[in-house]
């Protein structure tokens, strides 16, 4: 027997009602109401109604559902209104905030945003840039296996691949992603496959990330300035993969394209192949 293709829209409606809402495309309840009949999730209702908590009596006075859809639209609204993504007015219209035109523009969480837009603020240092970058739920699903710990600590230790201090050790998601991002940067070899999987899906999603943070800071109208740059400087160190205090020639002792390659499988580079210049060279001029 064939088990049945159920929707999964119900978890991440927020996020696809922010989209819809920044968009311009729904401005009310009532338009959301109407977007979620063209959804599987409102095939689902009719198919399997015990699941969403429909009766027949639900059925016999609504016959489509209109008020369901509604609780589960305002629902989501609530949510993304107390995020402060949106803001909902006394006749239940939606307005877009900036804070969830970001969101939408960079694909980030509703969660994401708010915890963004809360742990923001100004003269942060690095590694608490780090850590709240690695608290974005986009990162929940990484775990902290028993057997990267020791190959996490010796990256973590040295100063030549993690420069920036690793706020939550080894044993928090947010430090272990910390650890990961400047491995990265500092184009240090992984050896565990686990690692190099959990890396790749950091790198995955870092740049937009930094992206928004940095457009987060940029809706503010005072005392962010400072943290701008320095999120704009974190931005570009990650689309460069490198250090802002490496020299601009460090680009020259690397292949092209070795950030996108992962040949070796062990590696974030391509291996001992390099590019048109030494790295003793540049080192001279830093």
């Amino acid at each position: 027997h064939q088990m049945p293709i159920e929707s999964k829209f119900l978890e991440n409606m927020a996020n696809a009602l922010n989209a819809e809402i920044a968009m311009g495309n729904v401005s009310s309840e009532k338009d959301a109401a109407d977007w979620l009949r063209y959804s599987y999730l409102f095939v689902r209702f009719f198919r399997t109604p015990q699941k969403f908590g429909i009766t027949q009596q639900d059925f016999e006075t609504d016959p489509t559902l209109e008020k369901k859809r509604r609780e589960f639209v305002h629902e989501a609204a609530t949510k993304l209104c107390n995020a402060r993504l949106i803001r909902i007015d006394n006749n239940r219209n939606y307005n877009p905030t900036d804070l969830g035109r970001v969101a939408a523009r960079f694909y980030v969480d509703w969660e994401t945003a708010e915890s963004f837009s809360k742990g923001l603020i100004q003269n942060m240092d690095d590694d608490r840039i780090l850590a709240l970058f690695g608290k974005a739920h986009e990162f929940s699903q990484l775990k902290s296996r028993e057997d990267e710990q020791a190959e996490l600590g010796q990256l973590m230790e040295d100063p030549q691949v993690c420069p920036v201090r690793v706020l939550g050790g080894t044993d928090n998601i947010y430090g272990k992603v910390a650890i990961l991002l400047q491995v990265y940067l500092s184009r240090k070899f992984i050896e565990g496959f686990s690692l190099v999987s959990d890396c790749n899906y950091v790198l995955q999603n870092a740049s937009r990330l930094f992206r928004a943070l940095f457009e987060i800071t940029m809706t503010r109208v005072t005392n962010m300035s400072e943290m701008s740059d320095r999120l704009l400087e974190w931005c570009k160190m990650i689309d460069q993969r490198l250090w802002q205090s490496q020299h601009v020639l460090r680009h020259f002792c690397y292949p092209p394209g070795s950030a996108a390659s992962n040949k070796g499988g062990k590696s974030l580079d391509e291996g001992p192949k390099g590019g048109v210049l030494k790295e003793q060279i540049v080192k001279k001029l830093e």
